[in-house]
């Protein structure tokens, strides 16, 4: 299983096209994945996408190109600089970034208590919504602190 997927990922790298159908929501990665696994990657259908991907090259080539001719034309100056960093804050959703630093935060709550020991039950009960810790009889009681 994992060398299809591994095959499918370098499948997907020599056809770019694949990646637009996904992102203009035609496509999921999982059906696309499906059909390929079914048919392999000599379909013909296939053939739209490497096209797609060739021509797709090639405009990177020709964006690469300019980029660097730009580049050793000028530098970008300081306030060039704070603009373009400017722009790039603007697309940060922040409400990602604060919904990925509580996660974060709550994982490493629960990671220091675990290493913390009988000290943190006491936390881990309120991290979990305050339920106490049970102690049952049988079997799992030799492994109870």
């Amino acid at each position: 299983m994992v060398d299809s997927v591994s095959e499918f990922k370098e499948f997907v790298r020599a056809h770019p096209g694949l990646k637009d159908e996904v992102n203009a929501k035609k496509a999921t990665w999982q059906s696309l994945y499906e059909t390929w696994y079914l048919y392999g990657s000599a379909d013909r259908q296939w053939d739209q996408y490497q096209q797609a991907s060739q021509a797709k090259a090639d405009s990177k080539v020709t964006e690469t190109v300019r980029a660097e001719v730009v580049n050793a034309k000028s530098e970008l100056s300081g306030p060039e600089m704070m603009a373009q960093a400017f722009e790039y804050l603007q697309k940060v959703d922040i409400d990602k970034v604060q919904k990925t630093m509580g996660t974060f935060q709550q994982f490493i709550q629960i990671f220091q208590t675990m290493q913390n020991g009988k000290g943190a039950t006491a936390t881990a009960g309120g991290l979990l919504g305050g339920a106490a810790k049970k102690h049952y009889s049988g079997f799992f009681s030799q492994f109870d602190d």
